[in-house]
């Protein structure tokens, strides 16, 4: 079975029971993949834009591909958006 790892980005303590939902629900939905909650402090201020009150996403992208797995899936409820865009939903 191939993991996924789960990564809650700059995520309040009260929103991480969602986190612990979604892992539990995502084999349901995709039951040949594992699916771990990383534990693990990713910092994103170098990804904030001052001007725009934002989060990069690309750079944050970035740092997520150095994470050693099969699949990384970093959530988190910040604003965030992409050059060319106002904001996003999803990148990968």
């Amino acid at each position: 079975m191939k993991e996924t790892y789960i990564l809650p980005i700059r995520m309040p303590y009260s929103f991480l029971g969602n986190v612990v939902k979604l892992v539990h629900d995502l084999p349901r939905i995709f039951p040949w993949l594992s699916f771990t909650i990383v534990v693990e402090e990713l910092s994103i201020d170098f990804a904030y834009n001052n001007q725009r009150g934002q989060y990069n996403a690309e750079y944050i992208l970035n740092e997520l591909k150095k994470i050693r797995g099969f699949r990384v899936l970093g959530v988190t409820l910040v604003d965030l958006y992409m050059p060319g865009l106002n904001f996003v939903f999803g990148a990968a």
